[in-house]
């Protein structure tokens, strides 16, 4: 049996425990529970994530670290270890360490384990796509616009802007914040027109960051000309239509 398949298998044998009059040793097993900082499984090389493994309402527990990989089970060392709590930190990681990581308790001949957090390293780092809507490369003067950084890989960036106009680069805001996957032009002008570029990071120490996407936005002030022209073609094709039905 593999060890995280103790979870499946478990309340059926629970149920077999108490049927047969030894549910104390079925209530035995503690709660055992995996957290990670940060959370997501996505990470990229060079991150560091740290995972606690704790042991519910339940002393006398020694906590072991395992972690499967295609089929193997492999042993590690935690970082520290303080009762019923143990930490597992994994610096500066590598591909190699991607995996499904699980703590095992064990005291005397009772085991339990817990929930499994898996890991997934990624070689490349994510592009970014810059989506505006509403979709067109055109925009004209007093229109609104949004434009969306799109990360599609992990979880977690924090987003910066800044804009491109004839070889002069502008940050957009003072900082990157998760609050900023969106810029919104409510008016556009022809000055906003540009070269816009979005990129994400995430992390402190080190901090990753995906590669940058660029949009160009052009913002037409002909808009109104437009308009007169097509008003004044509708009318002429309604005087047209009215000469002939008379």
């Amino acid at each position: 049996m593999k060890p995280h398949e103790t979870f499946l298998r478990f309340p059926i044998y629970a149920t077999a425990l108490v049927f047969f009059g030894v549910q104390k040793a079925a209530q035995s097993s503690p709660a055992v529970r995996l957290t990670a900082n940060p959370p997501w499984p996505d990470v990229f090389p060079g991150e560091t994530i740290t995972l606690t493994c704790q042991v519910i309402e339940s002393e006398g527990w020694t906590l072991l670290w395992i972690r499967h990989r295609q089929g193997s089970v492999t042993q590690l060392k935690a970082s520290s270890s303080n009762g019923s709590v143990s930490v597992l930190v994994l610096s500066a990681v590598e591909q190699r360490q991607s995996g499904k990581y699980q703590c095992e308790a064990v005291k005397g001949n009772e085991r339990a384990f817990s929930n499994i957090h898996t890991i997934i390293v990624s070689g490349d780092h994510p592009q970014t796509v810059i989506v505006t809507d509403p979709p067109a490369s055109v925009m004209f003067t007093g229109e609104a616009v949004s434009l969306a950084c799109d990360i599609r890989k992990a979880s977690g960036w924090r987003y910066s802007w800044s804009r491109n106009t004839q070889g002069r680069l502008e940050s957009l805001y003072a900082r990157s914040t998760e609050s900023q996957q969106k810029h919104i032009l409510q008016s556009v002008r022809e000055s906003d027109s540009g070269e816009y570029l979005c990129q994400g990071e995430r992390g402190q120490n080190p901090v990753i960051h995906s590669f940058p996407g660029t949009l160009v936005l052009n913002v037409s002030g002909e808009f109104g000309r437009v308009s007169s022209v097509l008003t004044h073609m509708i009318w002429n094709v309604m005087k047209t239509v009215n000469v002939y039905e008379c």
